[in-house]
C-alpha cells in the first residue's frame, strides 16, 4: 500500500501516504519526505541521504568540484565556486567569506562591532558535530559593507581542503 514514484514525477503529483495505525505521524513524515528527495536528487548538485535522527539529513556536495569540509567531522560546508574572499579575519586567525553554505545552522543575529564596523551577525555551526564556524552576515550598518548581508564567514581552523587539491 505505498505510493509508486517514479523519475517524473513532481512534488504536486506525489501524494501522502497512507494513514497506518502502526506508523506514527512523525515516521510517516519522515517516510514522506524521503521518497520526495530521491524524485529530485538528480535535479540538483547537492545530494540529501538521511542519518540516523528522525528528519536529520546532511547534504553531499558534487563530488567533481573542489570543496571545504568541517575538520571535525568531515561534513561538506561549501564549493571551491563559492569563495568570494580569503582575507578575512576571525575570532581564532584567517578566515574565508563564502556566498553560500551546507550543512550549516545559525544561531541568533546580534550586534557585533567586528574590524570593520558594526554588523548584525549570526554565529553558524556544524549541523553535524555542532562546532561553532564563523558567523553569518545578516546586516552591515555602512554602505561600504553591504556586500557582505547574506554571506557567510568559516574560520581556517574548522574547515579543510577536501576533493581534488593536489
Amino acid at each position: 500500500m505505498g505510493v509508486r514514484l517514479g523519475m517524473t514525477a513532481s512534488f504536486s503529483s506525489v501524494s501522502r501516504l497512507p494513514s497506518h495505525g502502526h506508523l506514527s505521524r512523525h515516521k510517516q513524515d519522515a517516510i514522506y519526505i524521503e521518497k520526495r528527495l530521491l524524485i529530485h536528487q538528480k535535479q540538483s548538485r547537492i545530494v540529501m541521504v538521511k542519518q540516523s535522527k528522525a528528519k536529520t539529513f546532511q547534504a553531499y556536495l558534487d563530488s567533481c568540484h573542489r570543496r571545504y569540509s568541517c575538520v571535525h567531522c568531515r561534513a561538506h560546508l561549501a564549493n571551491h565556486d563559492d569563495l568570494i574572499s580569503k582575507s578575512f579575519q576571525g575570532s581564532q586567525g584567517r578566515a574565508y567569506l563564502f556566498n553560500s553554505v551546507v550543512n550549516v545552522g545559525c544561531g541568533p543575529p546580534e550586534e557585533r562591532l567586528l574590524l570593520t564596523g558594526l554588523h548584525a551577525v549570526a554565529d553558524i555551526y556544524c549541523e553535524n558535530c555542532h562546532t561553532t564556524l564563523g558567523w553569518k552576515y545578516e546586516q552591515a550598518f555602512e554602505l561600504s559593507q553591504k556586500y557582505k548581508e547574506g554571506k557567510f564567514i568559516i574560520e581556517l581552523s574548522h574547515m579543510i581542503k577536501d576533493n581534488g587539491w593536489d
